[in-house]
């Protein structure tokens, strides 16, 4: 992990932006079995007291599904970060989980409630379609104070959105925030295997001298828990509420991005579809905001589902972003994995689907070459007339 040169802090999503964060970069035949070499922990305050969520029973149960692993793919990088569902189609998180390394808002991120193994979703993805955030954020800039970020969601293929699938959390921006806190977090480290969920309970916060967003924090976080949130117990509801979210670590303390009463307000008007109209402006908010659309796609993004507990092998024959038709594969999905296989610009692209078994479960509309079979196979033609995703789902006959 390297150390941001202009000040002491290190953002803590997994992509390239600048030069303070670390990029994945992985092939679709890999991405299941991808790993993060993390050479210096310096976000870990001693001993590690994080947790895989299996652990503590009352979490496992009531909170795991609301959070989730933001994931993009472009091209052969990966970019991920943590999510918490506060709204049945708005997740919180950190700012910078937004951009990807070229400084853009990414186009094709994906939020994945309850995502505990890599590739293996039960609940679904929704595509990130706004961001909302702090005006001057500046991703150039490690700036924990303004690294907080609503996310719209779209509804997945049944059109459900992600809060009505596994529920959410009741968030609370209060104007004062209570010291020296114990707090729990959730999120997804790089550093203990991809897309598996740890939490942390128990860790201290407080408010950073002379700022009223930034939180000061001694849970131990590393890359790809930005955007997980600081939860704290409310005995007069026995629940807990989020109350910020993870952003950043130094040498000495990490950080976290407060929802102050301010803030909580503006969510509000977000989540209730009256952002900037002119109640909302009458308000006089000190904290100005932004709305940001997420670019539509240039590409047809295609997704393989495995239904089947067996596993699902997959062959493909598509034109590539280079304009050359290649044919490859097999590649090997476990049971109900999903994964990202291929990325065109062209509307027609063949699938081979071949069950544990043996057995075919695509058609036969064009027989060609595959080198890892040794023999021509055949392949089912699927077309499209439009940019996006498309995911073809395969059960076990």
């Amino acid at each position: 992990m390297r150390s941001h040169l202009i000040l002491p802090f290190v953002l803590l999503s997994i992509f390239g932006v600048s030069c303070e964060q670390q990029s994945m970069i992985i092939t679709p035949s890999d991405s299941e079995r991808a790993e993060i070499e993390v050479t210096e922990d310096k976000a870990v305050l001693g001993s590690d007291n994080r947790e895989p969520i299996q652990h503590i029973a009352y979490v496992n149960r009531d909170y795991k599904n609301k959070v989730g692993q933001l994931i993009s793919i472009t091209g052969n990088r990966i970019n991920t970060c943590t999510a918490a569902l506060i709204h049945k189609k708005y997740v919180l998180t950190a700012a910078h989980c937004a951009f990807g390394n070229d400084g853009q808002i990414l186009k094709n991120q994906f939020f994945y409630p309850g995502i505990n193994k890599s590739n293996t979703s039960p609940y679904g993805k929704y595509r990130v379609k706004k961001v909302f955030m702090p005006k001057f954020y500046s991703v150039r800039q490690v700036n924990p104070e303004k690294d907080i970020a609503l996310m719209e969601l779209e509804a997945n293929e049944n059109g459900k959105y992600a809060g009505e699938v596994v529920g959410t959390f009741g968030y609370w921006g209060k104007r004062d925030y209570p010291e020296n806190s114990n707090i729990l977090s959730i999120g997804y480290p790089n550093d203990k295997g991809n897309s598996q969920q740890f939490f942390e309970t128990n860790c201290s916060s407080q408010i950073e001298y002379g700022s009223d967003h930034t939180l000061e924090l001694n849970c131990d976080v590393i890359q790809g828990q930005s955007g997980a949130p600081i939860l704290i117990y409310s005995q007069e509801y026995d629940t807990h509420h989020v109350q910020g979210v993870i952003s950043s670590e130094s040498r000495r303390v990490n950080y976290g991005s407060r929802l102050s009463q301010e803030r909580g307000k503006i969510i509000g008007y977000i989540t209730r579809g009256q952002f900037d109209n002119s109640n909302y402006r009458s308000e006089g908010f000190y904290e100005e905001w932004k709305e940001v659309v997420a670019p539509n796609t240039r590409k047809i993004h295609v997704f393989i589902k495995n239904n089947c507990r067996d596993k699902l092998f997959v062959a493909i024959n598509y034109k590539n972003l280079s304009g050359s038709w290649i044919t490859d594969g097999y590649y090997t999905l476990q049971g109900k994995e999903e994964i990202e296989v291929l990325q065109t610009g062209n509307g027609v692209y063949y699938i081979n689907a071949t069950n544990a078994e043996g057995s075919v479960l695509t058609r036969n509309n064009i027989d060609k070459y595959l080198d890892k079979a040794g023999r021509e196979i055949s392949f089912q033609k699927f077309s499209q007339d439009k940019f996006g995703n498309f995911t073809h789902s395969f059960n076990c006959y």
